[in-house]
C-alpha cells in the first residue's frame, strides 16, 4: 500500500510514452501540441505507459474536458487500469524554449485536481536532435518546480527507438485528436502506430 504523502523519486517512461510524446511533437513542430500521458503509481515511482497525443492547435477549454473524459474512459478498461498522471505541451519544437507557459499551467492545474502528483513535461529540442533525454519536468500543482533530472528515466532502447522514428520520418503517420475532429476515420489512440513503436523497438 502507498504511503500517504510518500515522496516520488522516480519517474519512468516507456518506449511507447516517450516515442510517442516527442512524435507527436516533432509532426508539428511549430504548433501549439498537448497530449496527455497515462500511467499509475507505485510507491515513490510512477511509471508513463502510453500517451494520447491530443491538439496541434489552440487548446479549448471544452475540448479539453471532453478529451480528458475520453481517454479517461479509455484507461479505465486497460489491463492494468491506466490513469491521467500528466500532460505534454510544446508551443515551438524548434524554440528550445522548457519553461511552462500559462496555457499548459492551466491545464496542468486540471489535471492535478484528480491527480495529485501528476506531472507536466516539456520539450528540450537540443537534446532530442542529439539523442538525449529531451524532456523536461515540472510538478502540476507547483509548475514552477521542476522535476530532478536525476530522478527522469528514460531507457537506452526508447531513445533508439525514437530516433529511428525520428531519422526514417515514420514519426509523421502519427495522429492526434485534432486529426480525428476533422476526419472521424482517423484512430486518435494510433493502434497501428504503436505496432509501428512495437517493431522499431
Amino acid at each position: 500500500m502507498m504511503a500517504s504523502g510518500e515522496k516520488i523519486s522516480e519517474f519512468t517512461f516507456s518506449t511507447r510514452s516517450y516515442a510517442k510524446l516527442v512524435s507527436h511533437v516533432s509532426k508539428f513542430p511549430t504548433d501549439n501540441v498537448t497530449g496527455l500521458l497515462l500511467g499509475h503509481r507505485n510507491g515513490g515511482k510512477v511509471e508513463f505507459v502510453d500517451v494520447v497525443p491530443l491538439f496541434h492547435t489552440h487548446t479549448l477549454s471544452p475540448m479539453l474536458q471532453v478529451a480528458c473524459m475520453l481517454v479517461e474512459a479509455y484507461g479505465e478498461v486497460q489491463k492494468p487500469q491506466l490513469q491521467i498522471v500528466g500532460m505534454y505541451y510544446a508551443s515551438s519544437f524548434t524554440s528550445g524554449g522548457v519553461q511552462v507557459p500559462a496555457v499548459a499551467r492551466a491545464m496542468s492545474e486540471k489535471i492535478s485536481a484528480s491527480c495529485s502528483f501528476a506531472t507536466v513535461w516539456m520539450i528540450d529540442a537540443a537534446a532530442v536532435a542529439k539523442n538525449e533525454v529531451g524532456v523536461r519536468g515540472y510538478h502540476g500543482a507547483k509548475p514552477d518546480t521542476s522535476v530532478d533530472k536525476s530522478a527522469i528515466v528514460v531507457p537506452d532502447a526508447a531513445l533508439g527507438c525514437t530516433k529511428s522514428l525520428l531519422s526514417t520520418h515514420r514519426y509523421t503517420t502519427i495522429n492526434d485528436m485534432d486529426d480525428h475532429l476533422q476526419c472521424a476515420e482517423i484512430d486518435w489512440l494510433n493502434e497501428t502506430y504503436n505496432k509501428v513503436i512495437a517493431e522499431v523497438a
